[in-house]
């Protein structure tokens, strides 16, 4: 296998942050629905997946290819 990096600026890269960023958009609605009992885990969960998206917006990306 080879391990590839992918920089923010290659189209590789794209679809792993677009994909996050549907999910940040999805969470808020997950978040309404499920009440007050999850209401402080999913608060939790927001602010870190937005983190997790912008360290992997600016860091370079493994890839493996088979």
């Amino acid at each position: 296998m080879l391990a590839i990096l992918l920089w923010p600026g290659s189209p590789e890269c794209y679809p792993t942050v677009a994909r996050a960023a549907a999910m940040l958009t999805i969470s808020p609605c997950c978040c309404r629905s499920a009440g007050r009992r999850n209401a402080r885990r999913a608060a939790l969960a927001v602010p870190a997946a937005a983190m997790l998206v912008m360290h992997l917006s600016l860091s370079p990306l493994p890839l493996r290819s088979p």
